[in-house]
């Protein structure tokens, strides 16, 4: 069994050197070839190294344009479906410093890092949740203090 493995993988490399070897007639052709072969199945890149934004601002860009889309779903003013575009005027991008391009290439970088990209709307939950509940916290102590003024 094994010897029938080594000898149809010798047959192919064989074949593959034949095959090399008339279509670049000389050694050194051949070699550069190769060379070239490999080097073009290469899947890394250095642009594709890392991301233009840290994952803990992206992770904050994230929970604000949740914020963001929350109050203006929630409509909070009561304000005409026609005009809650120009009322809700905040711009999580501008807020923290970051250019369309730069959010653009961040999430073309976490799109082909998935685990990376999980991880990032994971901060942004943990990031949403501790501010719930600061803001429960302050509603509680909002409410005693009410309570305290009237007895």
């Amino acid at each position: 069994m094994v010897n029938t493995w080594y000898n149809k993988k010798t047959l192919v490399l064989k074949l593959f050197l034949y095959i090399m070897k008339i279509i670049c007639n000389t050694p050194f052709r051949l070699l550069i070839f190769t060379c070239c072969l490999f080097f073009s199945c290469s899947t890394s890149s250095e642009s594709n190294s890392r991301s233009p934004i840290s994952q803990e601002k992206m992770a904050k860009v994230l929970s604000d344009f949740a914020l963001c889309e929350s109050a203006s779903n929630l409509n909070i003013k009561n304000i005409d479906f026609r005009k809650v575009d120009s009322v809700y005027m905040f711009n999580p991008l501008s807020v923290n410093g970051i250019s369309k391009a730069q959010y653009d290439s961040a999430i073309a970088y976490y799109a082909h890092n998935p685990k990376l990209y999980k991880g990032l709307y994971e901060a942004a939950l943990k990031i949403l949740n501790d501010k719930s509940d600061s803001v429960a916290k302050n509603i509680l102590r909002f409410k005693e203090d009410s309570l305290k003024k009237i007895h």
